[in-house]
């Protein structure tokens, strides 16, 4: 085998095989949603809405090479009685398929951490790219 069709042979598979020809980038801020949560990405944070409950993610949220992420947020239950200061620390991990343009799913999981109960996850939720959403407000 030549020298030219080893590179290009290299190159295909390293692209097939997720390597860091690949680049992260950050998801664009616009609106995502299903049927019981909605997440509105902007161009610092994220904030979610469920049926009684929020949450939010206070950093962008970043794509890696395979179209994955992980973010570190909050998580707020609004069912009942909702005392000031009630945000739990929570995890939004997920993915983006599709191409920017087209009709992309965002899948999104969140794992909260409260501080005096046991660890729980949300989800999967499967949220489309510029569908607004109306969800149920407790009170």
């Amino acid at each position: 085998m030549n020298v030219n069709r080893l590179v290009i042979l290299t190159a295909v598979l390293s692209l097939a095989c997720g390597s860091p020809l690949e680049s992260e980038r950050q998801i664009e801020p616009g609106v995502w949603g299903g049927n019981t949560m909605s997440l509105v990405v902007g161009a610092d944070s994220a904030k979610a809405a469920f049926d009684c409950a929020s949450g939010s993610v206070d950093l962008p949220i970043i794509l890696d090479g395979h179209n994955r992420f992980s973010a570190a947020g909050t998580f707020r239950s609004e069912a009942g009685v909702v005392r000031p200061g009630s945000e739990s620390p929570a995890e939004y991990a997920g993915t983006v398929t599709g191409l920017p343009g087209t009709a992309r799913i965002m899948t999104v999981t969140i794992t909260v951490s409260p501080t005096a109960n046991p660890e729980f996850t949300l989800g999967p939720f499967e949220l489309l790219e510029g569908r607004e959403v109306t969800l149920t407000l407790c009170r």
